[in-house]
């Protein structure tokens, strides 16, 4: 489950190549970065307690309703419940399977947006750290100018490019 949501976040994102591989290792590097941001963030216990959520409120489904006849079927129904999809198939008929059922959908539709507020954020972080982080680099040259090799202040001339660029 939580492979399915990082994949249906990428494709949130709109970015297909997450799922590239790295021709040189093999490896999806990109997913592995999004893994990172959500273990780093703790956004992974979150998305862990959903999921065991889900699947705990799967077997209570399927004890309490009488319409749903297997384990399968509870989770199909949760499912369709908590991404609003709501085909008709299954339907809660008692109070305790309808509050699940609630309990479920809201749990999910904060998790599918927390998500990309917390990975959004974490990558804004990053780069502005970076950009500190070039920013006092830049500065430190620039108060040591007189001493710095040619290849250092076409390097510094670049830098300013790159920035004059951006802005």
């Amino acid at each position: 489950m939580g492979y399915f949501l990082a994949v249906c976040l990428m494709r949130y994102v709109g970015r297909s190549s997450y799922l590239c591989v790295d021709r040189n290792t093999g490896k999806m590097k990109k997913l592995k970065f999004l893994f990172k941001i959500l273990k780093t963030t703790g956004l992974w216990h979150l998305i862990m307690g959903f999921v065991s959520f889900f699947l705990l409120s799967g077997l209570i489904i399927c004890f309490v309703e009488p319409t749903i006849d297997n384990y399968g079927d509870a989770l199909w129904y949760l499912f369709v419940s908590f991404t609003t999809i709501g085909y008709g198939d299954f339907a809660a008929q008692n109070i305790i399977g309808r509050a699940v059922t609630v309990v479920v959908s809201l749990y999910g539709i904060l998790i599918v947006a927390f998500i990309p507020a917390v990975i959004l954020s974490y990558i804004t972080e990053v780069s502005k750290n970076h950009a500190e982080k070039s920013l006092m680099e830049l500065l430190d040259k620039l108060e040591r100018l007189p001493e710095l090799s040619r290849e250092e202040l076409e390097e510094i001339s670049r830098k300013v490019k790159d920035i004059k660029k951006e802005l």
